[in-house]
């Protein structure tokens, strides 16, 4: 009898089958996506359904458990690279720093109703105040409440 495989092999197999190496050295995820344009990984194990995020799975392979509230960021800025030397650990302020100085901010091509969102947050609007009146989704203005904060939050410590 074949021994059963464990999680950890079965998602670096997964990462295996799924993953091919471009000219630049990624290791770019060929499968789904997730609509934030990250590669998805969906599997059972046994009775138990798992979902991961391709690259932080990859660093999960190649690193060990990543600490709670850290996010796993690109150096190579490609959502769907999976390589573990493209990878790094960081807090959310790192990886919005990083987003900002890689000139990846969410305001280089901000719409007349973003700006909108912002200005009404900036106000104290409350969200569901904003939702009625511009008709977008939730998602929309915590996403410019957020960039908000960081902004705050990245002046005041440099």
């Amino acid at each position: 009898m074949s021994r059963k495989k464990s999680v950890e092999e079965k998602i670096e197999d997964h990462l295996l089958r799924k993953t091919r190496r471009d000219e630049k050295g990624c290791l770019l995820w060929v499968g789904p996506t997730n609509p934030s344009g990250y590669g998805k990984m969906d599997f059972e194990n046994g009775k138990k359904r798992m979902r991961l995020t391709a690259h932080r799975a990859a660093y999960t392979i190649a690193y060990g458990k990543i600490p709670d509230a850290s996010y796993v960021c690109h150096k190579c800025d490609v959502k769907i690279c999976c390589e573990p030397s493209h990878l790094f650990l960081g807090t959310a302020k790192i990886n919005y720093n990083d987003m900002i100085q890689k000139g990846r901010g969410r305001r280089s091509g901000e719409s007349e109703l973003q700006k909108q969102v912002r200005e009404m947050c900036l106000r104290g609007e409350r969200p569901s105040t904003i939702r009625k009146m511009l008709g977008v989704d939730q998602e929309s203005i915590y996403r410019r409440a957020a960039d908000l904060w960081f902004e705050h939050i990245s002046s005041q410590k440099g």
